[in-house]
């Protein structure tokens, strides 16, 4: 298995910082969000990554050019470090690939995380 990352995934803990959404990892690569109302969504954590909604990757993604998320020395599969609330409005995901500028609205995650 040589040049896999064949650690076990682990999973940060998640912050309760919405009363109207709880957070819930579905398996160590899917973020979950059930909200009072009991509508749930599931988000892939490539897919977060690719919809990352900071400046440099909206300006990148706007310019049809590849996000970079394999940064020299960064693990094979892509994972979430840590998952910090913002108030009581959203979730920062700091990635194994460095980033950690993206601020994931709870309204966004409701909406599908649009463009």
């Amino acid at each position: 298995r040589c040049g896999i990352d064949s650690a076990p995934m682990v999973t940060p803990e998640l912050p309760r910082n919405n009363g109207n959404a709880e957070l819930f990892w579905q398996d160590a690569r899917t973020l979950g969000v059930r909200w009072a109302d009991g509508h749930e969504a599931r988000y892939g954590l490539e897919q977060l990554r690719e919809r990352c909604p900071c400046a440099l990757c909206r300006a990148t993604r706007l310019q049809g050019l590849a996000l970079h998320r394999r940064a020299r020395g960064a693990p094979q599969a892509l994972r979430a470090l840590e998952v910090a609330p913002v108030g009581r409005y959203a979730i920062q995901i700091v990635w194994s690939d460095g980033h950690r500028t993206g601020i994931y609205t709870y309204a966004a995650l409701r909406e599908g995380l649009p463009g």
